[in-house]
């Protein structure tokens, strides 16, 4: 499929679309004001399970609204693991960053790895990119009081049934659908948006969430748009 305009695109599985996913994706968004298409690249929420992960905290319909509605993606690819799970990192970049998503520029976590069997990580994508003529900028990890942002890290605060904690790190609150990685629905994660009231906790996590990162129609069937 051929995409005209070119694209920002940020990469990543974006289980539970938290602070430190949304760094990532304001990134791409901001390359709007470069004339750029924002996007995203993910997986499928059941990738979780090949991270080792005891499960993951978003459907992925559910994720790919987040992404549309609230953060501002434009276009999403999310192919099936196994279409790009014999790619080395040469083929992820000309195949999908390339002629799938038509990417100017790319954004990326520190910790983001691709290719098969996650050989390359971000310095290589950053090398690989910027030959292919793609910007790459890598964002550095979101810390809330002191904490990395995680996927995990709100799994676990989840299976504790600390929901306010929880929606620190996402960023919002804990959709009614979450269930825990154990089948069972997330002890109060129907609960309404947190109190206007703020901790120093909370106003640490706001600041560092929003400070300025270093070089940093829906997908239906795994077809960008």
């Amino acid at each position: 499929m051929s995409i005209q305009k070119q694209g920002a695109v940020a990469l990543g599985l974006f289980d539970g679309v938290h602070q430190g996913h949304r760094a990532v994706l304001q990134a791409a968004v901001r390359q709007k004001k470069n004339g750029l298409i924002p996007g995203a690249f993910t997986f499928h929420a059941e990738m979780s399970a090949m991270k080792n992960a005891p499960g993951y905290l978003y459907p992925t319909d559910l994720k790919i609204h987040i992404l549309e509605t609230e953060c501002g993606m434009e276009r999403i690819y999310a192919p099936p693991f196994e279409m790009v799970c014999e790619m080395s990192g040469e083929d992820f970049v000309r195949e999908i960053l390339c002629r799938r998503m038509n990417a100017a520029y790319a954004v990326c976590g520190n910790d983001f790895r691709f290719g098969k069997d996650a050989r390359w990580d971000a310095e290589d994508l950053r090398r690989l990119g910027e030959k292919a003529g793609i910007t790459i900028e890598i964002v550095d990890d979101v810390r809330c009081g002191g904490e990395k942002v995680s996927s995990s890290a709100v799994r676990s605060l989840l299976l504790e049934g600390d929901i306010k904690h929880a929606n620190l790190l996402l960023g919002a609150p804990t959709p009614s659908s979450v269930r825990s990685s154990t089948g069972r629905r997330s002890a109060g994660a129907s609960a309404s948006r947190p109190s206007t009231r703020s901790s120093a906790r909370d106003r640490s996590c706001r600041a560092t969430a929003s400070m300025p990162q270093r070089h940093r129609p829906r997908t239906a069937g795994g077809t960008a748009h």
